[in-house]
């Protein structure tokens, strides 16, 4: 290791920024090494500016034997501070600003005569607080004097040369800034933080410049200045003037802005020429302006002066010539037209008043006015350069025009002639017979000038059969401009005529009645009469089981063909029946049906069931069915709605009979005379079942239902069923079901098909589009999609999930548990939706007992009658009597009209005849008005009610009870409505909820 011995010690200068190592070898000096070096560092305090390897190369400096032996004294860094950085400034990158030459000179005249650029820095000083003030005419409590402030201005050190001046635009970009760099603090060998220097004064943003971000921005339009330190804008405005046109186009208007009196004003002839080319030119069009249109360039220069001068800017100031506008409306002499002249003002002259002509164009009055169109088209000749509107149309009347030729389509279906041949000889032979007053011509209208064997054509129609069809351009009266009429001359008779049972429908000719159409084909236009004419007519039935044979007869209706026995016989031998026919029961019905009546599936043939000797054979007296899944029709198709699945019985009907003796063995024979082969001889003993009673008479047994049903018949015993159950689906496979009792259906009801009962119905699943009709309760276990065409009517009550675009009819409570949706509800009970949804929207309902539902209506306002109060079933007869009275009212007439021909023609017969039949239309006429007063009375009558809504109540629905009618305009919520019958208004108030 080398020798380091001698006198060392450490110098420091003044800014303790730098240590050396002051070293004198002498070889009986004391000894260093690094660890000595850095225990003198150590002991002097200095902490900053060596390190291990800078101590390492101070000590091989002061070993080195060289430097010992030639230098007396040897000076080694021992350590070096770190200095502070002094910041960099902000500096600019400054944009060239020309001035316009036109302006040169007077910018520099304004910038010389400008005072030298003064900045300041605007302090807030606080002043000494001042003595209390006294507080009230007697002293008292002390108020403390609010504190004082004042501004102080420091002036800014700026040296006042110029050195660039330019023109800036306000908004203008006068500079970019460059940013500068903050000074870096230092440390002395001390470790002391030594403070960076503070930067220079800051360069000074005077008037009219703003700093945006890294921008310096013209806040005003001026002469921009600039010295080494500052920068600012003198305001200095320029002469600034634009045109415009007026609102109608046909005045220029100057808007005049004086600026800096030293500067020239703008040339009158170059804002005259400008105006005039605004306005179109000379030579633009007829119309365009001229020279002599515009004040001239003298007053124009004056004006100028005058605006300078006042420094006040001239805004919309006309330069056109004054002249006043004007509008006349002229009427044509037809008053079929009224037509519009218009002029524009110009200047200073009376505008063109558009609430003006509007006024004037109301008190017209004109008639069929596009006021929209007119306005819009005067309003773009306002806003167009045209000056002048003429020939204007405002108002257009209508000429009359003549009607068309007349066409007539005939869209009956006339008969072929031999049949109507046949048909006209059958009415002449009736009224040969019973006269004008007998069957099938009483009230018939024309009979003496149109005699029925005489019409040219024949058709069967029914009530609303369109006859034929009339095409004709109609005539139309024409109409002045002020909606007055011009009338067409009266219309020549259409020579069409229409008798009894006949009508004209704007221009169809229609049936009002059915029967025979009657026409007579005529020079001036046909003629038309309805009569009644029905043909008797007679259907045979034969049961599947060939036992049983039955008969329906529809009487002849007015000159109609009767039955005879004749073409029953030929009916019967049709069904080859033979043999069981009650002649008696057959001629009774004939008779019947002579008489009017209408006899419906009567049986008149019965076959023999074959017998056993020793043995009582059971007859039975319903018909029984035969489990088919389909019926064959008398055309030939398959019918699988109507099966034949069920044997009905009533209640209290004998079922069958069982003589009581035993009887020698017998075959049986059916109707059609087939042979039924009797069985082995067997002791049949039949035992009454459910719903059978016994009763005994002399010869035989009788079995009597006790209640309507099933019929069932298995070992022996007779029993009845008054429930009926169908395991799946009514549809298809079940076909429609009609039973006494009540009905259980483990499916759905399909769409098409019905199931009606005496008593109650219960649904598993869902109704489609059915008909439900029960004697007693309807329970449906999911729901009702109707579809529209779904009918559900109960004698009692009616309950299901929810119900779709049905119809549900109930005497009792009809209690949904989801929804009730576009439904026609009617009930004397309520209408209840349960569950925290339950919605009622749609539809029309009627319920005595009102409505209880979570939400009425919807959001979008969906449409919702809501009737209550009233007993609605008997709304329904009303309806009923009502129909009868207006059916009864029109034969009264029709009568009377016959008493006086009669009276007229001195015929006693039909005279009396038709007094008594008006009699006793009178007296069941005023039956029916008391019967339909009393009802009226009885449905005025109040039932306690109300529509309660436990969520919300929306508008589109509406409340009737009583002809009182309350629109839901606004949102309800948890509401209840009833009528009030003291007040009779129907009011609202909060529901409360049920503890």
């Amino acid at each position: 290791m080398k020798e380091c011995k001698g006198a060392l010690d450490i110098t420091i200068n003044p800014s303790h920024l730098e240590a050396d190592f002051i070293f004198h070898p002498s070889p009986q000096g004391p000894e260093w090494t690094p660890q000595a070096l850095r225990d003198l560092l150590e002991k002097k305090r200095i902490k900053h500016g060596w390190t291990e390897a800078s101590l390492a190369s101070a000590f091989n400096q002061l070993s080195d034997p060289q430097a010992q032996e030639t230098q007396p004294e040897i000076l080694v860094p021992a350590a070096r501070g770190t200095p502070a950085t002094p910041p960099v400034p902000e500096s600019f990158d400054w944009q060239e600003l020309p001035v316009p030459p036109e302006w040169e000179a007077a910018g520099r005249a304004f910038l010389k005569a400008a005072p030298p650029p003064a900045f300041f820095e605007v302090r807030i000083e606080k002043l000494p607080p001042k003595a209390p003030e006294k507080k009230g005419l007697f002293g008292g409590r002390e108020k403390p004097a609010p504190p004082q402030t004042r501004e102080v201005k420091i002036p800014l050190p700026a040296n006042p040369e110029t050195l660039a001046w330019g023109w800036a635009e306000a908004g203008a970009l006068l500079g970019g800034i460059l940013p500068g760099q903050p000074g870096k603090e230092g440390t002395d060998i001390f470790g002391r933080p030594l403070m960076a220097p503070r930067p220079g004064a800051n360069f000074i943003i005077g008037q009219g410049v703003v700093r945006k971000k890294d921008s310096l921005i013209a806040g005003e339009g001026g002469i921009l200045r600039r010295g080494d330190n500052w920068v600012e804008i003198l305001p200095f405005r320029l002469h600034r003037w634009s045109l415009a046109l007026s609102g109608d186009q046909n005045t220029a208007l100057l808007n005049f802005t004086p600026g800096e009196k030293v500067l020239p004003l703008p040339g009158a002839p170059e804002i005259l020429a400008e105006a005039q080319a605004l306005l179109g030119g000379e030579d633009s069009s007829p119309e365009g302006s001229s020279a002599d249109s515009l004040i001239g360039p003298l007053e124009l220069a004056d004006i100028l002066q005058q605006v300078l001068d006042s420094r006040k800017d001239l805004t919309n100031f006309p330069l056109s010539t004054d002249e006043d506008s004007e509008f006349e409306i002229t009427l044509s002499e037809d008053r079929l037209t009224a037509v519009l002249y218009m002029k524009k003002g110009r200047g200073r002259g009376k505008p063109l008043g558009l609430k003006e002509f509007g006024r004037a164009l109301k008190e017209k009055n004109f008639k069929n006015v596009n006021l929209k169109k007119i306005q819009d088209e005067i309003l773009a000749f306002y806003r167009s350069r045209q000056r002048e509107l003429t020939g204007y149309v405002l108002a257009q009347g209508v000429p009359p025009s003549p009607p068309g030729e007349r066409t007539i389509v005939y869209t009956a279906r006339y008969l072929e002639p031999e049949v109507a041949d046949r048909l006209r000889a059958r009415a002449a032979a009736l009224l040969k017979e019973g006269g004008p007053e007998g069957p099938g011509f009483a009230g018939l209208e024309g009979l003496k000038d149109y005699p029925p064997d005489r019409a040219d054509r024949l058709a069967f129609v029914r009530p609303g059969t369109v006859i034929a069809e009339i095409t004709r351009p109609p005539g139309r009266p024409g109409e002045d401009v002020f909606g007055r009429v011009i009338s067409l001359p009266p219309e020549a008779d259409s020579g069409i005529r229409l008798l009894t049972g006949t009508a004209r429908q704007e221009n169809r000719i229609t049936a009002l009645t059915g029967g025979l159409l009657e026409q007579w084909d005529r020079e001036k236009g046909p003629v038309f009469r309805v009569r009644t004419h029905q043909d008797a007519s007679a259907e045979i039935k034969v049961a599947a089981n060939r036992m049983t044979g039955s008969i329906s007869l529809s009487p002849a209706l007015g000159t109609g063909f009767p039955l005879t026995r004749e073409e029953i016989n030929g009916l019967i031998k049709e069904k080859n029946i033979v043999t069981g026919i009650e002649e008696e029961i057959l001629s009774r019905a004939l008779e019947r049906v002579a008489g009017g009546e209408t006899v419906e599936d009567l049986v008149f043939a019965h076959g023999e069931l074959p017998r056993n000797a020793g043995e009582a054979s059971l007859k039975f007296l319903v018909n029984l069915s035969e489990g088919k899944g389909v019926t064959i029709k008398t055309d030939g198709r398959a019918d699988y709605r109507n099966q034949d699945r069920i044997s009905l019985v009533e209640k209290g009907q004998t079922i069958a009979r069982l003589p009581s003796s035993s009887l020698q063995y017998q075959d049986g024979r059916d109707i059609t005379g087939q042979t039924i082969p009797a069985k082995a001889p067997a002791q049949q003993k039949v035992e009454p079942g459910d719903n059978v009673e016994v009763r005994e008479t002399e010869g035989e047994i009788l079995y009597v239902a006790l209640t309507g049903g099933e019929v069932i018949f298995q070992n022996n015993r007779l029993s009845v069923l008054n429930v009926h159950t169908v395991q799946g689906n009514v549809g298809k496979d079940s076909g429609n079901i009609r039973f006494a009792g009540a009905v259980r259906v483990g499916g759905l009801v399909q769409s098409g098909y019905f199931v009606m009962a005496g008593e109650s119905i219960q649904v598993k699943d869902t109704v489609e589009a059915a008909l439900l009709s029960s004697g007693g309760a309807i329970t449906v276990g999911q729901g009702i999609v109707g579809g529209g065409r779904a009918v559900l009517r109960a004698r009692d009550s009616i309950t299901a999930g929810f119900a779709e675009q049905a119809t549900l009819l109930a005497v009792g409570d009809i209690v949904l548990k989801k929804s009730c949706m576009l439904c026609t509800v009617k009930t004397n009970g309520r209408l209840v939706v349960q569950g925290d949804k339950g919605v009622v929207f749609g539809g029309t309902i009627r319920a005595r007992g009102g409505v209880e539902a979570h939400t009425l209506g919807s959001a979008k306002q969906v449409k919702t009658w809501v009737y209550f109060g009233q007993d609605y079933l008997i709304q329904d007869q009303i309806e009923l009597e009502q129909r009868e009275i207006d059916k009864l009212t029109p034969q009264i007439a029709a009568l009377s009209l016959s008493i006086e021909k009669a009276e007229r023609e001195k015929n006693a017969g039909a005279l009396e005849r038709c007094r008594g039949e008006k009699l006793k239309l009178m007296k069941a006429l005023e039956k029916r008005n008391i019967r339909a007063l009393m009802l009226r009375d009885k449905f005025e009558e109040h039932h306690l009610s109300a529509v309660n809504v436990r969520g919300t109540l929306y508008p589109g629905v509406a409340l009737e009870s009583h002809g009182r009618v309350f629109e839901i305009t606004k949102e309800y919520s948890k509401v209840s409505f009833v009528f009030d019958p003291e007040t009779g208004k129907i009011v609202h108030q909060e529901l409360k909820e049920k503890k």
